[in-house]
């Protein structure tokens, strides 16, 4: 769905970024939170790692001013088809602990008996 705002909204670019401020600057693109989250996953897999799956679910938004950590627990680890998989359970906190996005997600980690990662097979469109 692509968002259309009539140009008689705006009476020069200055207009759409008052515009753009007045209704972003209270709280914060979603968005940006759950990449937040996949970058940690990123780096703690490491270079030779692999986010296999990731899931999140924005369940509320930061005010202007909140903290936001993201924070992961690993729940299973398991091999899979040779592939050395960890599930893990991921989410944004802010400074209250509100969860604010929940998530879980399955990477792929190297070992010392199969190195390098083992990437999975790509899903064959139809």
């Amino acid at each position: 769905m692509k968002l259309s705002i009539p140009e008689s909204w705006f009476k020069s670019v200055g207009d759409a970024q008052r515009w753009w401020l007045a209704h972003t600057e209270k709280h914060d693109a979603d968005a940006q939170r759950n990449v937040w989250r996949n970058m940690a996953l990123t780096n703690w897999v490491g270079d030779d790692g692999f986010i296999w799956k990731s899931r999140a679910e924005v369940r509320g938004f930061n005010q202007e001013g909140d903290v936001t950590w993201c924070k992961a627990k690993v729940i299973k680890k398991c091999i899979q088809k040779n592939r050395y998989c960890v599930d893990i359970s991921c989410w944004c906190e802010n400074q209250r602990h509100d969860v604010t996005i929940p998530g879980k997600a399955t990477v792929i980690l190297s070992s010392h008996e199969n190195d390098p990662v083992i990437y999975p097979e790509p899903v064959q469109s139809t």
